[in-house]
């Protein structure tokens, strides 16, 4: 059941719509002409916390399926556990780390902001992705929050809230500060070098891309 904030909600972003309406459609449809007896149980704002001791796993004697134990963590959440379990997956970078010159909440890993991406108390600093909101959503979800926080900065300008500075320099040099900074900042032909180099290892394991993680290949990568 939906309520007026729940709409509301859905109407304001529209990567939760899309699951929204697919999840509806899946729903309405049934099960298809022959298919086995695999059921898809969602079960929202339930979030794993631990595995059930070393000796219960595997009691199932059906390839190592275990239980889980889990925690509500909102509304119709569920507290106890889950049997039955064959893949659990972590997700890393969960909590914010704080940036230096911006206010942080700790307990959260967030900078304070307007929920849409104006840092709190701090006219003219800006904010996206998961240390604007947590660690959530997916890759159109980070789409989306940074449109909000670059059209923020837009209104802010036209309005005169956000003074541009007037200046000839050539932009270029704004790369070149930050790789004075960091030493490890890459350039959009560096950005290419590295799509080619792992759309090269993908090709010779037989698929389209194999990403790249560690950070000294992908400098390399870069520098090539």
């Amino acid at each position: 059941l939906l309520t007026d904030a729940d709409r509301k909600n859905l109407k304001a972003s529209r990567p939760k719509r899309r699951v929204y309406d697919l999840l509806c459609k899946k729903a309405s449809e049934g099960p298809r002409a022959g298919a086995n007896d695999r059921q898809l149980e969602l079960r929202f704002f339930t979030a794993p916390t631990a595995f059930v001791e070393e000796g219960e796993r595997g009691a199932y004697g059906d390839g190592g399926l275990a239980r889980v134990a889990c925690e509500a963590r909102g509304p119709g959440g569920e507290s106890g556990e889950i049997d039955r379990v064959a893949l659990a997956l972590k997700s890393i970078g969960q909590h914010g780390l704080p940036v230096e010159g911006a206010p942080f909440d700790e307990a959260a890993g967030v900078i304070p902001n307007d929920g849409l991406g104006r840092v709190r108390g701090e006219a003219g600093l800006y904010v996206a992705g998961w240390l604007k909101r947590g660690a959530s959503g997916i890759i159109g979800t980070n789409l989306v929050c940074a449109a909000n926080t670059a059209a923020c900065v837009q209104e802010d300008m036209a309005s005169g809230l956000l003074q541009v500075k007037d200046t000839k320099e050539d932009p270029s040099k704004v790369l070149q500060t930050a790789g004075a900074a960091s030493g490890d900042a890459v350039s959009w032909a560096g950005w290419e070098s590295i799509d080619a180099e792992e759309m090269r290892i993908g090709a010779a394991e037989g698929r389209p891309r194999a990403k790249m993680t560690c950070t000294a290949a992908l400098l390399a990568a870069a520098a090539e």
